[in-house]
């Protein structure tokens, strides 16, 4: 928790900098270029989460890799072999892959190499690492599966907050027992984001399920405008309509 707390405060810092004048932020690929240094920074620390090249990679790949998915589908299976070395949308998924190995495989050779065990960071691609079969146990393995995380972690992800934002500032009344909720809670574990104090936010955990609910990360339709009415917070902190 401490070192993902102290990345999206980098994050946020570098992406959102203080300001003496209105301008227009296009919030859904900030919060995508938060989440996606936060992830990394769980997965292998700041050297994939202040690395350019690889969070650009891990965040594209997943809109890359369905274009090219979808261009592929335009022409037969059999001609599908051939047709892929000469399309565009091939080419990018080909470069996020070179991106990968280029990043990942150096970073795990280094880590094979130290032989204190206590110097060895305790991360997500360490984890799978210690976890992976003989047979997978290769730099070049730990890039696909880099890539293979990045494809599910990001995109998604990063539509929560938006729409939490934007109900937040078409609600604007929970604002403020938001914030006096987050502050209580910090105040009674030491001005820290620990696991503990994750569990205690009962008030913003009820407004981020409804507004996921209202959001909903699928093809089926969500409740209608006519539908929605005021957020009401309950004994329990739960939300109703």
């Amino acid at each position: 928790m401490p070192d993902v707390y102290d990345e999206i405060i980098h994050a946020f810092q570098f992406l959102l900098p203080a300001s003496d004048d209105w301008k227009p932020v296009r919030i859904a690929e900030v919060f995508t270029q938060i989440i996606s240094r936060a992830s990394n920074r769980m997965l292998g620390g700041k050297s994939l989460s202040r690395n350019r090249d690889w969070t650009d990679t891990s965040i594209n790949f997943t809109t890359d890799t369905w274009l090219a998915s979808q261009k592929l589908k335009e022409y037969p299976a059999w001609l599908r072999p051939i047709v892929q070395h000469i399309l565009p949308e091939m080419n990018r998924v080909r470069h996020h892959f070179t991106i990968a190995q280029q990043v990942i495989c150096p970073l795990v050779q280094i880590r094979s190499e130290i032989e204190k065990k206590s110097d060895i960071p305790i991360d997500l691609l360490q984890m799978l690492w210690e976890a992976a079969d003989p047979a997978d146990k290769t730099p070049n393995f730990m890039a696909y599966t880099a890539l293979a995380i990045s494809f599910a972690a990001i995109r998604t992800s990063s539509s929560v907050p938006t729409h939490l934002l934007y109900d937040l500032c078409a609600r604007s009344e929970y604002i403020q027992p938001l914030r006096e909720e987050v502050q209580s809670v910090l105040s009674e574990e030491g001005n820290l984001f620990t696991k503990g104090a994750m569990n205690k936010l009962f008030k913003l955990d009820s407004f981020m399920k409804e507004s996921q609910r209202f959001n909903p990360l699928s093809l089926r339709q969500s409740p209608s405008p006519s539908s929605l009415r005021f957020f009401r917070f309950r004994n329990d902190y739960s939300l109703k309509f």
